[in-house]
């Protein structure tokens, strides 16, 4: 049976736990982040964008950077012309060491 009963939601508190998953969501994910700050000469491997073929590489280069601007973009030397690229494009180069 069915009753004629008005339902209160209590907001504030739906906000509230609906924030406590977010935070503990962001907690989980930014776990495993590694900070990286790049600098002016690093080299970085640029992201190719489109489908790739399975022997494909992923990545070319390595590109030397020329500018680090403070939004999040760096500007790379790509042969004779420059390219201003987000940093999410870019993953930093590690050069073998000889041994």
């Amino acid at each position: 049976m069915l009753f004629d009963i008005p339902y209160l939601a209590d907001w504030k508190a739906i906000g509230q736990r609906r924030q406590k998953l977010v935070d503990q969501n962001n907690v989980r994910e930014n776990k495993n982040r590694v900070d990286f700050d790049y600098r002016t000469g690093q080299k970085v491997l640029l992201r190719k964008e489109g489908i790739l073929r399975k022997a494909e590489t992923r990545y070319e280069g390595p590109y030397v950077i020329t500018e680090v601007h403070t939004n999040g973009t760096i500007r790379i030397q790509r042969g004779s012309w420059s390219e201003r690229l987000n940093i999410r494009r870019v993953t930093p180069y590690y050069e073998k060491s000889p041994e």
